[in-house]
């Protein structure tokens, strides 16, 4: 199951990577000028890492040129 997340058939996601394992996959969108970043965890997140996952995804945006940057979670 956590290689059809990973690996499906169009769109590869990027792999969420916790203390060297993958912990989930995570799935940038451009929306307009803001960034969407929608992380499928493979297993409850703990608020560290959900935070380093946050300012990961504030150094995306700027490096990719977006005003803005929302986090989604999907389980």
């Amino acid at each position: 199951a956590r290689r059809k997340v990973l690996w499906p058939a169009l769109g590869h996601p990027g792999g969420l990577l916790v203390d060297g394992e993958i912990a989930g996959a995570w799935r940038p969108r451009v929306a307009g000028s803001r960034l969407d970043i929608t992380v499928t965890p493979f297993d409850r997140l703990p608020t560290r890492v959900r935070a380093a996952v946050e300012a990961e995804a504030e150094r995306v945006a700027a490096a990719r040129g977006a005003d803005a940057v929302r986090v989604r979670y999907r389980s």
